[in-house]
Protein backbone atom coordinates (compact mmCIF):
# COMPACT_ATOMS: atom_id res chain seq x y z
CA UNK A 1 0.00 0.00 0.00
CA UNK A 2 1.10 3.52 -0.49
CA UNK A 3 0.07 7.15 -0.31
CA UNK A 4 -0.72 9.46 -3.35
CA UNK A 5 2.48 8.43 -6.07
CA UNK A 6 3.80 12.33 -6.89
CA UNK A 7 7.85 12.42 -8.28
CA UNK A 8 10.17 14.12 -5.90
CA UNK A 9 8.09 13.89 -2.91
CA UNK A 10 8.27 11.53 -0.26
CA UNK A 11 5.59 8.61 -0.58
CA UNK A 12 4.54 6.71 2.04
CA UNK A 13 4.51 2.98 1.47
CA UNK A 14 4.08 -0.10 3.34
CA UNK A 15 4.96 -4.01 2.08
CA UNK A 16 3.82 -7.17 3.56
CA UNK A 17 5.26 -10.04 2.00
CA UNK A 18 5.67 -13.81 2.75
CA UNK A 19 8.99 -15.82 0.77
CA UNK A 20 9.59 -19.39 0.25
CA UNK A 21 12.16 -21.38 -1.30
CA UNK A 22 11.91 -25.71 -1.51
CA UNK A 23 15.72 -25.99 -2.28
CA UNK A 24 16.33 -25.41 0.72
CA UNK A 25 13.01 -25.30 2.00
CA UNK A 26 12.84 -21.52 3.81
CA UNK A 27 9.89 -19.10 4.98
CA UNK A 28 10.04 -15.62 5.74
CA UNK A 29 7.61 -13.20 6.54
CA UNK A 30 8.32 -9.83 6.14
CA UNK A 31 7.23 -6.32 6.43
CA UNK A 32 8.78 -3.28 5.38
CA UNK A 33 7.38 0.11 6.14
CA UNK A 34 8.88 3.79 4.96
CA UNK A 35 9.23 7.18 2.62
CA UNK A 36 9.65 6.30 -1.20
CA UNK A 37 10.87 9.42 -3.05
CA UNK A 38 12.22 9.12 -6.61
CA UNK A 39 13.76 11.32 -9.64
CA UNK A 40 13.02 9.70 -12.49
CA UNK A 41 15.42 12.55 -14.75
CA UNK A 42 17.94 12.37 -12.22
CA UNK A 43 18.16 8.60 -11.35
CA UNK A 44 17.72 8.93 -7.31
CA UNK A 45 15.94 6.61 -5.30
CA UNK A 46 15.33 7.07 -1.72
CA UNK A 47 13.71 5.05 1.17
CA UNK A 48 13.73 7.22 4.20
CA UNK A 49 12.72 5.98 7.96
CA UNK A 50 13.02 2.34 6.61
CA UNK A 51 12.09 -0.02 8.86
CA UNK A 52 11.90 -3.62 8.19
CA UNK A 53 10.86 -6.82 10.64
CA UNK A 54 10.09 -10.41 10.25
CA UNK A 55 10.47 -13.48 11.09
CA UNK A 56 12.29 -16.68 9.53
CA UNK A 57 12.29 -20.25 9.93
CA UNK A 58 13.29 -23.94 7.57
CA UNK A 59 15.84 -26.00 6.91
CA UNK A 60 19.19 -23.37 7.83
CA UNK A 61 17.89 -22.46 10.91
CA UNK A 62 17.62 -26.68 12.11
CA UNK A 63 13.81 -25.83 12.72
CA UNK A 64 14.46 -22.54 14.82
CA UNK A 65 12.95 -19.26 14.25
CA UNK A 66 14.93 -15.77 14.15
CA UNK A 67 13.36 -12.37 14.71
CA UNK A 68 15.07 -10.06 12.78
CA UNK A 69 14.68 -6.00 12.14
CA UNK A 70 16.73 -3.36 10.03
CA UNK A 71 16.22 0.17 10.08
CA UNK A 72 18.16 3.09 7.92
CA UNK A 73 17.97 6.07 5.24
CA UNK A 74 19.02 4.44 2.05
CA UNK A 75 20.40 5.81 -1.55
CA UNK A 76 20.69 5.12 -4.85
CA UNK A 77 21.94 7.25 -7.16
CA UNK A 78 22.11 5.20 -10.95
CA UNK A 79 23.53 8.57 -12.60
CA UNK A 80 26.83 8.45 -10.08
CA UNK A 81 27.02 4.43 -10.08
CA UNK A 82 26.56 4.71 -6.10
CA UNK A 83 24.56 3.49 -3.07
CA UNK A 84 24.37 4.34 0.62
CA UNK A 85 22.69 2.98 3.54
CA UNK A 86 23.10 5.27 6.60
CA UNK A 87 22.19 5.46 10.07
CA UNK A 88 21.54 1.46 9.55
CA UNK A 89 20.31 -0.55 12.72
CA UNK A 90 20.20 -4.44 12.48
CA UNK A 91 18.74 -6.68 15.05
CA UNK A 92 18.56 -10.99 14.86
CA UNK A 93 17.14 -12.11 17.82
CA UNK A 94 20.10 -11.18 20.42
CA UNK A 95 22.63 -9.65 17.77
CA UNK A 96 22.53 -5.99 17.55
CA UNK A 97 24.70 -3.84 15.28
CA UNK A 98 24.92 -0.06 14.00
CA UNK A 99 26.79 0.77 11.10
CA UNK A 100 26.64 2.44 7.58
CA UNK A 101 27.49 1.54 4.09
CA UNK A 102 28.49 2.49 0.94
CA UNK A 103 28.66 0.60 -2.59
CA UNK A 104 30.68 1.90 -5.71
CA UNK A 105 30.43 1.24 -9.14
CA UNK A 106 26.95 -0.45 -9.48
CA UNK A 107 26.93 -0.86 -13.14
CA UNK A 108 30.45 -3.29 -12.82
CA UNK A 109 31.74 -4.86 -9.80
CA UNK A 110 30.33 -3.36 -6.88
CA UNK A 111 32.85 -1.97 -4.09
CA UNK A 112 31.15 -2.16 -0.38
CA UNK A 113 32.90 0.01 2.23
CA UNK A 114 31.57 1.33 5.53
CA UNK A 115 31.76 0.70 9.44
CA UNK A 116 29.91 -1.60 11.27
CA UNK A 117 29.56 -1.71 15.35
CA UNK A 118 28.42 -5.13 17.23
CA UNK A 119 27.14 -4.64 20.51
CA UNK A 120 28.05 -7.11 23.28
CA UNK A 121 26.20 -10.44 22.89
CA UNK A 122 26.22 -13.85 24.47
CA UNK A 123 28.10 -15.32 21.01
CA UNK A 124 27.05 -19.01 21.72
CA UNK A 125 23.52 -18.50 22.39
CA UNK A 126 22.92 -16.37 19.43
CA UNK A 127 24.34 -19.16 17.32
CA UNK A 128 22.09 -21.91 19.39
CA UNK A 129 18.97 -19.69 18.50
CA UNK A 130 19.53 -19.91 14.89
CA UNK A 131 19.98 -23.85 14.24
CA UNK A 132 23.93 -23.66 14.71
CA UNK A 133 25.10 -24.62 18.13
CA UNK A 134 28.94 -24.39 19.50
CA UNK A 135 30.92 -27.53 20.16
CA UNK A 136 30.95 -27.77 23.86
CA UNK A 137 33.15 -25.51 25.95
CA UNK A 138 34.12 -24.36 29.48
CA UNK A 139 30.98 -22.49 31.22
CA UNK A 140 30.89 -18.91 29.79
CA UNK A 141 32.78 -19.31 26.95
CA UNK A 142 31.82 -16.80 24.29
CA UNK A 143 29.08 -15.08 26.26
CA UNK A 144 30.44 -11.27 25.80
CA UNK A 145 31.75 -11.14 22.23
CA UNK A 146 31.44 -7.30 20.65
CA UNK A 147 32.97 -6.10 17.52
CA UNK A 148 33.60 -2.36 16.06
CA UNK A 149 35.48 -2.28 12.64
CA UNK A 150 35.61 -0.71 9.57
CA UNK A 151 34.50 -3.05 6.54
CA UNK A 152 34.89 -3.42 2.58
CA UNK A 153 33.80 -6.09 0.41
CA UNK A 154 32.72 -7.36 -3.65
CA UNK A 155 29.85 -9.90 -3.79
CA UNK A 156 32.52 -12.36 -3.39
CA UNK A 157 34.68 -11.33 -0.76
CA UNK A 158 34.07 -9.09 2.43
CA UNK A 159 36.77 -7.54 4.83
CA UNK A 160 37.23 -6.49 8.28
CA UNK A 161 39.98 -3.46 8.81
CA UNK A 162 40.85 -1.64 11.82
CA UNK A 163 38.70 -4.27 13.92
CA UNK A 164 38.40 -4.22 17.34
CA UNK A 165 37.08 -7.73 19.01
CA UNK A 166 36.65 -8.40 22.40
CA UNK A 167 35.76 -12.37 23.56
CA UNK A 168 35.26 -12.93 26.72
CA UNK A 169 38.19 -11.58 28.72
CA UNK A 170 40.49 -11.09 25.33
CA UNK A 171 40.99 -7.78 23.36
CA UNK A 172 41.95 -8.66 19.63
CA UNK A 173 42.78 -5.68 16.77
CA UNK A 174 43.95 -6.63 13.13
CA UNK A 175 42.40 -7.96 9.87
CA UNK A 176 39.59 -10.39 9.07
CA UNK A 177 39.43 -11.43 5.57
CA UNK A 178 36.82 -13.46 3.83
CA UNK A 179 38.69 -13.86 0.30
CA UNK A 180 35.89 -15.99 -1.69
CA UNK A 181 33.03 -16.89 -0.10
CA UNK A 182 32.20 -20.27 -2.41
CA UNK A 183 36.00 -21.21 -1.52
CA UNK A 184 35.47 -20.57 2.13
CA UNK A 185 38.83 -18.73 1.46
CA UNK A 186 39.81 -17.23 5.14
CA UNK A 187 42.49 -14.66 5.97
CA UNK A 188 43.20 -13.84 9.46
CA UNK A 189 45.31 -11.42 10.91
CA UNK A 190 45.21 -10.08 14.39
CA UNK A 191 47.18 -9.46 17.96
CA UNK A 192 45.75 -10.31 21.22
CA UNK A 193 46.40 -9.20 24.69
CA UNK A 194 45.70 -12.49 26.91
CA UNK A 195 43.58 -15.71 25.45
CA UNK A 196 42.71 -18.88 27.39
CA UNK A 197 42.59 -21.44 24.41
CA UNK A 198 41.76 -23.84 26.83
CA UNK A 199 38.34 -23.03 27.50
CA UNK A 200 37.24 -23.18 24.06
CA UNK A 201 38.60 -26.41 23.46
CA UNK A 202 35.99 -29.54 24.10
CA UNK A 203 36.09 -31.13 27.26
CA UNK A 204 37.62 -34.61 27.93
CA UNK A 205 35.17 -37.17 26.81
CA UNK A 206 33.98 -39.83 29.61
CA UNK A 207 35.96 -42.85 27.66
CA UNK A 208 39.28 -40.16 27.53
CA UNK A 209 38.79 -39.79 31.43
CA UNK A 210 37.97 -43.15 31.98
CA UNK A 211 41.50 -44.32 30.45
CA UNK A 212 42.97 -41.73 32.17
CA UNK A 213 41.30 -42.86 35.88
CA UNK A 214 42.53 -46.46 35.12
CA UNK A 215 45.86 -45.43 34.53
CA UNK A 216 46.26 -43.23 37.61
CA UNK A 217 44.81 -45.48 39.67
CA UNK A 218 47.59 -48.17 38.10
CA UNK A 219 50.47 -45.26 39.06
CA UNK A 220 49.26 -45.07 42.56
CA UNK A 221 49.61 -48.34 43.01
CA UNK A 222 53.24 -48.87 42.10
CA UNK A 223 53.82 -45.70 43.94
CA UNK A 224 52.65 -47.14 47.26
CA UNK A 225 54.18 -50.39 46.82
CA UNK A 226 57.51 -48.34 45.70
CA UNK A 227 58.33 -47.57 49.41
CA UNK A 228 60.96 -45.65 48.00
CA UNK A 229 62.53 -44.93 51.87
CA UNK A 230 63.78 -48.51 52.08
CA UNK A 231 64.69 -49.45 48.25
CA UNK A 232 64.17 -52.91 49.66
CA UNK A 233 60.79 -53.53 48.02
CA UNK A 234 61.11 -55.58 44.41
CA UNK A 235 60.76 -53.47 41.02
CA UNK A 236 57.21 -51.83 40.51
CA UNK A 237 55.78 -53.79 37.71
CA UNK A 238 55.89 -52.06 34.12
CA UNK A 239 52.56 -50.48 33.45
CA UNK A 240 49.79 -51.75 31.39
CA UNK A 241 46.94 -49.46 31.23
CA UNK A 242 46.93 -46.35 28.58
CA UNK A 243 45.50 -43.35 29.65
CA UNK A 244 45.11 -41.89 25.88
CA UNK A 245 42.12 -41.07 24.65
CA UNK A 246 40.85 -43.01 21.09
CA UNK A 247 37.99 -40.06 20.38
CA UNK A 248 38.73 -38.31 17.15
CA UNK A 249 40.01 -35.25 17.62
CA UNK A 250 40.71 -34.11 13.69
CA UNK A 251 37.80 -32.86 12.03
CA UNK A 252 38.68 -34.05 8.69
CA UNK A 253 36.21 -33.01 7.18
CA UNK A 254 36.03 -29.21 7.84
CA UNK A 255 39.79 -29.18 7.22
CA UNK A 256 39.33 -30.48 3.76
CA UNK A 257 37.64 -27.40 2.70
CA UNK A 258 39.38 -25.15 4.91
CA UNK A 259 41.84 -22.10 2.80
CA UNK A 260 43.24 -20.45 5.63
CA UNK A 261 45.78 -18.13 6.10
CA UNK A 262 46.35 -17.13 9.82
CA UNK A 263 49.10 -14.71 11.32
CA UNK A 264 48.21 -14.35 15.04
CA UNK A 265 50.31 -13.28 17.93
CA UNK A 266 48.92 -12.68 21.51
CA UNK A 267 50.39 -11.45 24.91
CA UNK A 268 49.93 -14.05 26.56
CA UNK A 269 48.33 -17.40 25.93
CA UNK A 270 47.26 -20.15 27.74
CA UNK A 271 47.60 -23.43 25.82
CA UNK A 272 46.91 -26.85 27.65
CA UNK A 273 47.16 -25.06 30.92
CA UNK A 274 51.29 -23.38 29.97
CA UNK A 275 50.61 -19.63 30.24
CA UNK A 276 53.17 -18.98 27.30
CA UNK A 277 54.20 -15.10 26.38
CA UNK A 278 54.78 -13.62 23.51
CA UNK A 279 53.20 -16.61 21.81
CA UNK A 280 52.87 -16.55 17.90
CA UNK A 281 51.55 -18.11 15.67
CA UNK A 282 51.47 -18.89 12.04
CA UNK A 283 49.52 -21.10 9.97
CA UNK A 284 48.07 -21.94 6.52
CA UNK A 285 45.58 -24.73 5.21
CA UNK A 286 44.62 -25.29 1.90
CA UNK A 287 43.25 -28.74 -0.11
CA UNK A 288 43.36 -30.62 2.93
CA UNK A 289 47.10 -29.60 4.56
CA UNK A 290 47.70 -27.62 7.08
CA UNK A 291 51.03 -26.12 7.63
CA UNK A 292 52.26 -24.84 11.18
CA UNK A 293 54.77 -22.32 9.67
CA UNK A 294 55.55 -21.66 13.35
CA UNK A 295 53.75 -21.70 17.29
CA UNK A 296 56.56 -20.17 19.44
CA UNK A 297 56.72 -18.08 22.64
CA UNK A 298 57.93 -17.56 26.21
CA UNK A 299 57.36 -20.03 29.05
CA UNK A 300 58.48 -19.64 32.66
CA UNK A 301 61.66 -17.68 31.83
CA UNK A 302 62.62 -19.93 28.94
CA UNK A 303 61.05 -20.77 25.40
CA UNK A 304 59.89 -22.60 22.44
CA UNK A 305 59.39 -23.02 18.93
CA UNK A 306 57.73 -25.52 16.87
CA UNK A 307 56.43 -26.14 13.28
CA UNK A 308 55.08 -29.08 11.17
CA UNK A 309 52.20 -29.78 9.26
CA UNK A 310 48.97 -32.08 9.33
CA UNK A 311 47.92 -34.21 6.25
CA UNK A 312 44.38 -35.06 5.99
CA UNK A 313 44.30 -36.33 2.31
CA UNK A 314 45.34 -40.04 2.98
CA UNK A 315 43.20 -42.22 4.65
CA UNK A 316 44.81 -41.80 8.12
CA UNK A 317 45.80 -38.15 8.99
CA UNK A 318 49.38 -37.80 8.58
CA UNK A 319 51.29 -35.34 11.61
CA UNK A 320 54.22 -34.02 11.43
CA UNK A 321 55.91 -32.03 14.27
CA UNK A 322 59.56 -30.40 14.81
CA UNK A 323 60.31 -28.91 18.61
CA UNK A 324 62.52 -27.20 20.06
CA UNK A 325 62.65 -26.09 23.72
CA UNK A 326 65.03 -24.16 24.99
CA UNK A 327 65.73 -23.99 29.61
CA UNK A 328 61.70 -24.60 30.11
CA UNK A 329 61.65 -25.83 33.78
CA UNK A 330 60.42 -29.45 33.37
CA UNK A 331 58.15 -29.84 36.69
CA UNK A 332 56.00 -26.67 35.52
CA UNK A 333 55.31 -28.55 32.47
CA UNK A 334 54.35 -31.68 34.27
CA UNK A 335 51.96 -29.73 37.22
CA UNK A 336 50.62 -28.23 34.50
CA UNK A 337 49.35 -31.35 33.27
CA UNK A 338 48.66 -32.52 36.81
CA UNK A 339 51.16 -35.02 36.95
CA UNK A 340 53.35 -35.09 39.90
CA UNK A 341 57.07 -34.28 38.87
CA UNK A 342 59.59 -36.64 39.52
CA UNK A 343 62.64 -34.36 38.45
CA UNK A 344 63.28 -30.48 38.33
CA UNK A 345 65.49 -28.65 35.87
CA UNK A 346 65.82 -26.47 32.87
CA UNK A 347 65.11 -28.83 29.72
CA UNK A 348 66.53 -28.18 26.36
CA UNK A 349 64.51 -30.60 23.43
CA UNK A 350 64.79 -30.86 20.17
CA UNK A 351 62.86 -33.25 18.54
CA UNK A 352 61.80 -34.35 14.86
CA UNK A 353 58.49 -36.80 15.09
CA UNK A 354 55.51 -37.98 13.00
CA UNK A 355 52.40 -39.84 13.81
CA UNK A 356 49.03 -41.08 11.95
CA UNK A 357 45.52 -41.43 12.89
CA UNK A 358 42.84 -39.53 14.62
CA UNK A 359 43.17 -40.01 18.34
CA UNK A 360 45.71 -39.34 20.72
CA UNK A 361 45.86 -43.11 21.37
CA UNK A 362 46.56 -43.87 17.56
CA UNK A 363 48.99 -41.08 16.90
CA UNK A 364 51.01 -41.95 20.44
CA UNK A 365 50.79 -45.44 19.36
CA UNK A 366 52.39 -44.83 15.32
CA UNK A 367 54.97 -41.80 17.02
CA UNK A 368 58.37 -42.44 15.10
CA UNK A 369 61.07 -40.28 14.90
CA UNK A 370 64.04 -39.17 16.67
CA UNK A 371 64.74 -35.96 19.93
CA UNK A 372 67.72 -35.25 22.44
CA UNK A 373 67.65 -33.45 25.38
CA UNK A 374 69.51 -31.73 28.30
CA UNK A 375 68.28 -30.88 31.65
CA UNK A 376 70.83 -29.33 33.54
CA UNK A 377 70.65 -27.86 37.02
CA UNK A 378 68.15 -30.23 38.40
CA UNK A 379 66.68 -32.38 41.35
CA UNK A 380 65.76 -35.96 41.08
CA UNK A 381 62.70 -35.77 43.36
CA UNK A 382 62.30 -38.11 46.34
CA UNK A 383 64.90 -39.95 44.68
CA UNK A 384 67.27 -41.98 47.52
CA UNK A 385 69.97 -42.69 44.65
CA UNK A 386 72.67 -41.90 47.62
CA UNK A 387 70.81 -44.69 50.17
CA UNK A 388 70.83 -47.21 47.11
CA UNK A 389 74.43 -46.17 46.76
CA UNK A 390 74.97 -46.58 50.46
CA UNK A 391 73.33 -50.13 50.58
CA UNK A 392 75.97 -51.75 47.56
CA UNK A 393 78.75 -50.05 48.97
CA UNK A 394 77.90 -51.76 52.25
CA UNK A 395 77.40 -54.87 50.56
CA UNK A 396 80.79 -54.58 49.15
CA UNK A 397 82.00 -53.92 52.18
CA UNK A 398 80.71 -56.76 53.98
CA UNK A 399 78.72 -54.32 56.29
CA UNK A 400 75.45 -53.90 57.64
CA UNK A 401 73.57 -50.91 57.70
CA UNK A 402 72.95 -49.22 60.86
CA UNK A 403 69.65 -47.11 59.90
CA UNK A 404 67.55 -46.63 57.19
CA UNK A 405 67.85 -42.96 55.98
CA UNK A 406 64.82 -41.51 54.86
CA UNK A 407 64.22 -40.54 51.32
CA UNK A 408 66.00 -37.56 49.96
CA UNK A 409 66.26 -35.61 46.79
CA UNK A 410 69.40 -35.98 44.60
CA UNK A 411 70.85 -33.09 42.55
CA UNK A 412 72.67 -33.32 39.70
CA UNK A 413 74.19 -30.90 37.24
CA UNK A 414 73.61 -32.26 33.83
CA UNK A 415 71.28 -35.15 32.63
CA UNK A 416 71.24 -35.47 28.83
CA UNK A 417 71.23 -38.07 25.77
CA UNK A 418 69.34 -38.86 23.08
CA UNK A 419 66.06 -40.74 21.92
CA UNK A 420 64.96 -42.73 19.18
CA UNK A 421 61.05 -43.01 18.48
CA UNK A 422 59.43 -46.25 17.40
CA UNK A 423 55.78 -47.10 17.05
CA UNK A 424 55.16 -45.25 19.84
CA UNK A 425 58.00 -46.35 22.13
CA UNK A 426 60.94 -44.07 22.81
CA UNK A 427 64.92 -45.73 22.67
CA UNK A 428 67.28 -43.87 25.05
CA UNK A 429 70.61 -45.61 24.79
CA UNK A 430 73.11 -42.76 26.28
CA UNK A 431 71.56 -40.99 29.19
CA UNK A 432 74.27 -39.73 31.25
CA UNK A 433 73.68 -37.83 34.39
CA UNK A 434 76.77 -35.61 36.21
CA UNK A 435 76.41 -34.83 39.83
CA UNK A 436 79.21 -34.21 42.55
CA UNK A 437 81.53 -37.28 43.07
CA UNK A 438 79.57 -38.97 40.76
CA UNK A 439 79.09 -40.05 36.92
CA UNK A 440 75.29 -41.69 35.82
CA UNK A 441 75.37 -43.92 33.04
CA UNK A 442 72.23 -45.47 31.50
CA UNK A 443 70.01 -46.72 28.50
CA UNK A 444 66.44 -47.92 28.71
CA UNK A 445 63.45 -47.34 26.82
CA UNK A 446 60.44 -44.80 27.63
CA UNK A 447 56.85 -46.53 26.16
CA UNK A 448 55.00 -43.54 25.19
CA UNK A 449 51.65 -45.78 24.80
CA UNK A 450 51.12 -46.32 28.47
CA UNK A 451 53.94 -43.77 30.21
CA UNK A 452 56.12 -46.53 31.19
CA UNK A 453 60.45 -46.93 31.72
CA UNK A 454 63.07 -49.76 32.04
CA UNK A 455 66.20 -48.76 32.51
CA UNK A 456 69.53 -50.24 33.67
CA UNK A 457 71.60 -47.48 34.99
CA UNK A 458 75.55 -47.72 36.35
CA UNK A 459 76.53 -45.09 38.88
CA UNK A 460 80.71 -44.61 39.08
CA UNK A 461 82.18 -42.98 41.81
CA UNK A 462 84.63 -40.59 40.43
CA UNK A 463 86.31 -39.74 43.55
CA UNK A 464 84.37 -37.54 45.98
CA UNK A 465 85.34 -39.35 49.22
CA UNK A 466 83.46 -37.77 51.60
CA UNK A 467 81.83 -39.55 54.68
CA UNK A 468 78.14 -41.14 53.44
CA UNK A 469 75.39 -41.01 55.88
CA UNK A 470 76.66 -44.47 57.44
CA UNK A 471 79.90 -45.79 58.16
CA UNK A 472 79.17 -48.98 56.59
CA UNK A 473 79.07 -47.83 53.38
CA UNK A 474 82.50 -45.50 53.64
CA UNK A 475 83.63 -44.73 50.10
CA UNK A 476 87.44 -45.94 50.05
CA UNK A 477 89.79 -45.38 47.32
CA UNK A 478 89.01 -49.28 46.05
CA UNK A 479 85.37 -47.66 45.04
CA UNK A 480 86.74 -44.94 42.97
CA UNK A 481 86.01 -46.38 39.35
CA UNK A 482 83.60 -49.09 40.13
CA UNK A 483 80.21 -48.74 38.62
CA UNK A 484 77.93 -49.87 40.59
CA UNK A 485 74.24 -51.15 38.95
CA UNK A 486 70.62 -50.11 39.54
CA UNK A 487 67.53 -50.82 37.68
CA UNK A 488 64.52 -49.05 36.99
CA UNK A 489 61.09 -49.98 36.31
CA UNK A 490 57.68 -48.63 36.23
CA UNK A 491 55.36 -46.04 35.82
CA UNK A 492 57.26 -42.79 34.03
CA UNK A 493 55.85 -40.45 37.33
CA UNK A 494 57.53 -42.52 39.74
CA UNK A 495 60.96 -41.16 38.31
CA UNK A 496 64.01 -42.49 40.97
CA UNK A 497 61.22 -43.64 43.08
CA UNK A 498 61.41 -46.91 40.44
CA UNK A 499 64.81 -48.00 40.80
CA UNK A 500 66.41 -50.31 42.54
CA UNK A 501 70.08 -51.86 43.40
CA UNK A 502 70.49 -54.70 40.12
CA UNK A 503 71.75 -57.59 42.74
CA UNK A 504 72.69 -59.85 40.03
CA UNK A 505 75.19 -57.17 38.22
CA UNK A 506 76.17 -56.34 41.97
CA UNK A 507 78.30 -59.48 41.64
CA UNK A 508 80.77 -59.04 39.39
CA UNK A 509 81.63 -55.37 41.08
CA UNK A 510 82.47 -57.43 43.94
CA UNK A 511 85.06 -59.19 41.94
CA UNK A 512 86.61 -56.00 41.00
CA UNK A 513 86.61 -54.67 44.50
CA UNK A 514 88.47 -57.71 45.77
CA UNK A 515 90.59 -57.22 42.86
CA UNK A 516 91.72 -53.56 43.40
CA UNK A 517 92.18 -54.55 47.48
CA UNK A 518 94.59 -57.36 46.56
CA UNK A 519 96.66 -54.63 44.53
CA UNK A 520 96.49 -52.23 47.04
CA UNK A 521 98.11 -55.22 49.53
CA UNK A 522 100.93 -56.08 46.78
CA UNK A 523 101.84 -52.35 46.82
CA UNK A 524 102.44 -52.60 50.27
CA UNK A 525 104.26 -55.69 50.21
CA UNK A 526 106.58 -54.84 47.30
CA UNK A 527 107.14 -51.28 48.53
CA UNK A 528 109.71 -49.85 46.09
CA UNK A 529 111.89 -53.00 45.82
CA UNK A 530 110.79 -53.72 42.05
CA UNK A 531 110.02 -52.04 39.03
CA UNK A 532 107.01 -49.80 38.30
CA UNK A 533 106.39 -52.74 35.44
CA UNK A 534 106.67 -55.38 37.29
CA UNK A 535 104.20 -53.86 39.84
CA UNK A 536 101.60 -52.98 36.87
CA UNK A 537 102.03 -56.25 35.43
CA UNK A 538 101.46 -58.04 38.56
CA UNK A 539 98.26 -55.71 39.33
CA UNK A 540 96.71 -56.78 35.78
CA UNK A 541 96.81 -60.42 36.86
CA UNK A 542 94.97 -60.10 40.56
CA UNK A 543 92.72 -57.48 38.36
CA UNK A 544 92.03 -60.43 35.84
Amino acid sequence: STGPVHEATSIPVKLTAFLGTNQPVMRVKTEVDGKLRFDRVLKRYQLEDMKVTGEASGEPLQGKTMTFAAQGQILVDLAANVAEWSSLKISANQLRALGELKVNNLDTTAQISGGVSIAQLDLARFLDSIGHPLPAMAPESLSKVELVSRLSGTPTSLTFDDLNLKVDDSTFTGRIAIEDFAKQAVRVQLKGDTFNADRYLPPKSAEANGASAARQAEVQGSEADALAASGDTPLPNAPTKSGWSTTKIIPVTRLKALDLNADISFGQLTLTQLPIQNAALKANSKDGLLTLENLSGNLYKGNFAANGSLDVRPMLPLAKLQTRITNVPVEKILQSQGQKPPVTGLLTLNSNVTGSGNSQRALISSLNGTANFALNNGVLLNANLEQQLCKGISTLNRKTLSGAPLAKDTPFKELKGSLVFRNGVASNPDMIVRMPGLSVKGDGDIDLRVLGMDYRIGITIEGDTRAMPDPACQVGKNFVGIELPLRCRGPLELGAKACRLDKEGLGKVAAKVAGNKLSDKLEEKLGDKVSPELKNALKGLFNR
